[in-house]
């Protein structure tokens, strides 16, 4: 599979990926989570924020490490082989992350750890992105 042709394709969907987890952890501002007149209905909110936090930051790197490797196609195939094995592993950490934390100071928030996993994948990202355009 050429993965080259299809990079302005995977980073539409990751710009559009970032916008609607953008919109979903904004629910309040957009008047999405409103039940009988009150605008903060707690199970919406958990809802969206649990789908939009990771969305927001995962698509967010995706699409920055996309346009990138849109200026430097070489270093499609250096990419790809860590990028098969990190991106599964963030979404299953996402998918079972707990979502009660129970005031417990050791685990971050939802939105914290989203923001280190997909700091940790732009990070190597442009590592690997680096060394494979010398």
């Amino acid at each position: 599979m050429n993965l080259k042709k299809y990079l302005p394709f995977a980073l539409t969907g990751s710009l559009i990926g970032a916008g609607i987890g953008y919109l979903f952890t904004h629910t309040i501002q957009y008047g999405i989570c409103i039940y009988e007149g009150l605008k903060r209905d707690p199970a919406c909110l958990n809802f969206y924020d649990r789908i939009g936090v990771p969305a927001f930051y995962g698509f967010g790197a995706l699409a920055i490490v996309f346009a990138l490797l849109l200026a430097v196609p070489k270093a499609i195939p250096a990419w790809k082989k860590f990028a098969k094995w990190y991106v599964p592993i963030a979404a299953l950490i996402f998918i079972f992350y707990p979502t009660n934390q129970s005031m417990d100071f050791l685990t971050p928030s939802l939105g914290i750890a989203a923001q280190w996993i997909a700091g940790v994948y732009l990070a190597i990202s442009l590592v690997i992105i680096i060394r494979a355009s010398k």
